[in-house]
């Protein structure tokens, strides 16, 4: 269903917009050229290849307003929220971010449940 029938209906309604009527806009980049301000961030990869020291190192950096590698610019701390991990939240993830002297009150875990 179209949003502009108006009609009553049960379900997902698709909304549709013309690529005219769409402004574009500049990214505004943490990290420039690797990780985008305000967007939603997908870290996926083989096993065993460091994803998980990368992110964690990431949502530290975040959390504190840190520098990112190779770059000056600094910025306002900001929340992460993490999900989709396969590691325990209380045993796993939440030592690193000590480790990482990621702001903790800063994190936030979707639950598995």
């Amino acid at each position: 269903v179209v949003e502009d029938e108006r009609q009553e209906h049960e379900g997902p309604v698709l909304r549709v917009r013309c690529a005219a009527d769409v402004l574009p806009t500049q990214v505004e980049w943490m990290w420039p050229g690797w990780l985008p301000y305000g967007k939603l961030v997908v870290i996926d990869g083989a096993p065993g290849v460091g994803k998980s020291t990368l992110i964690t190192d990431l949502i530290a950096r975040v959390s504190r307003g840190a520098t990112m590698p190779g770059s000056e610019q600094r910025f306002t701390p900001c929340h992460i929220m993490i999900g989709g991990v396969e590691d325990g939240w209380e045993d796993t993830i939440r030592p690193r971010l000590d480790s990482a002297d990621a702001d903790v009150s800063k994190v936030h875990f979707v639950d598995k449940k």
